[in-house]
């Protein structure tokens, strides 16, 4: 799935989506679903903790005209482990956040066991070796410093941050992906290879290109992608039962 997300602050939605619509497909070969990302902007965050956050350190969250706010990743994994996730049919995208749960009596979608941190090493060396690894098993969500330039970059080549805006106090700003893969390119640089959630527009037919620490020639202060995770295992629900 290459979703086009119109809504810039929920590329953590967009994302979990796709990682775990990947995933499925792994796990439940010629079988394909459609996930709701409406369900987890609704459930993620309760519009009180956004509120409480808002107004305790409104710099590290953003809130849109459409009542959606940015969120890490991580939140929404746990999210799907405590609670699952329901199919788009079930609970359709509205175009912005609404205030309700969809009731799951009888519903049909996917949970998660759990889900683990790739990235937690003493070194970028280790976190790209352990990068590498994670994904031999399957796709992997991730943060990837984002600038809007790099829209365009990744239309041609690769995306090296080189020119990206570094907030001095906050450092650069984030965006979530889903990593499927890496390579090298016919000049010797390393990548690892995502999908995005901006449509097919985006890149190369909606995947792009991050280069890899093993191939960044001045230090950048900062990694470009951070936040990798990767659920060890998807389980789907047909009508309210796990599928064990």
């Amino acid at each position: 799935m290459v979703e086009f997300q119109l809504i810039v602050v929920i590329c953590w939605a967009c994302a979990t989506v796709g990682l775990l619509e990947a995933e499925y497909r792994r796990k439940y070969p010629n079988t394909d679903i459609v996930l709701s990302v409406q369900e987890l902007v609704n459930c993620t965050i309760s519009k009180e903790e956004v509120a409480r956050k808002l107004a305790a350190k409104p710099r590290q969250i953003t809130v849109d005209q459409y009542d959606c706010y940015t969120c890490g990743h991580s939140k929404s994994l746990k999210f799907v482990k405590n609670n699952g996730l329901v199919l788009e049919q079930e609970c359709r995208w509205r175009g912005k956040r609404k205030n309700f749960r969809p009731k799951k009596e009888r519903w049909n979608g996917v949970k998660i066991i759990d889900y683990k941190r790739v990235d937690d090493k003493m070194s970028e060396e280790e976190n790209e070796e352990a990068l590498l690894k994670a994904l031999q098993d399957g796709p992997v969500i991730a943060g990837v410093a984002y600038d809007p330039i790099m829209d365009e970059e990744l239309r041609t080549g690769i995306w090296d941050g080189t020119e990206i805006y570094v907030d001095p106090e906050h450092g650069p700003s984030y965006h979530s992906i889903v990593l499927v893969g890496y390579g090298t390119d016919l000049e010797g640089k390393n990548y690892f290879e995502f999908q995005n959630s901006r449509g097919k527009r985006f890149g190369d037919s909606g995947f792009g290109k991050v280069l890899r620490y093993s191939s960044v020639e001045t230090p950048l202060g900062f990694p470009l992608v951070k936040w990798a995770y990767r659920p060890p295992d998807i389980i789907r629900v047909h009508e309210g039962e796990p599928d064990l």
